[in-house]
C-alpha cells in the first residue's frame, strides 16, 4: 500500500493579527511611499498574491496590486493643519488563486 499526501492550497498570511500600522510624512508628494512600504502578506505555498485597498474613503492612497507597496495618491489629504481626520482606518486585501484575507490598518 502506498499513501500519498498531496499539498493543498493555504491562504495568505499577514504578519500581525491586530491592526497593521502605517505612517506618512505630512504633505508627502504623489507617489511617496508610506512606512512600512509594503502590506507584507506572504503565502505559505509561494503563490503570487494580488493586493487591494478597501474602505479608504478619500481615495488618497493606492496599492501596487503585485507588490503590496502603498503610496500617496492625493497628498492634500495628509496636510496636518488642514485635515480634520488625523488617523485613517482602512483594510488591505491579499488574494492568491483561491483564498483572500483582509487586514485592518491604521495610518
Amino acid at each position: 500500500m502506498t499513501v500519498r499526501v498531496t499539498n493543498r492550497n493555504e491562504p495568505p498570511i499577514f504578519p500581525t493579527t491586530g491592526d497593521y500600522s502605517f505612517q506618512v510624512a505630512e504633505s508627502a508628494a504623489v507617489g511617496s511611499a508610506v512606512s512600512p512600504a509594503s502590506a507584507g502578506a506572504t503565502d505559505p505555498d509561494g503563490d503570487t498574491l494580488a493586493y487591494s485597498i478597501l474602505n479608504e474613503d478619500k481615495n488618497a492612497l493606492e496599492i501596487n496590486s503585485r507588490t503590496g507597496a502603498i503610496t500617496i495618491k492625493k497628498p492634500e489629504h495628509f496636510n496636518f493643519e488642514q485635515v480634520a481626520q488625523q488617523v485613517r482606518f482602512f483594510r488591505i486585501k491579499a488574494c492568491d488563486a483561491e483564498f483572500c484575507v483582509e487586514q485592518q490598518c491604521t495610518m
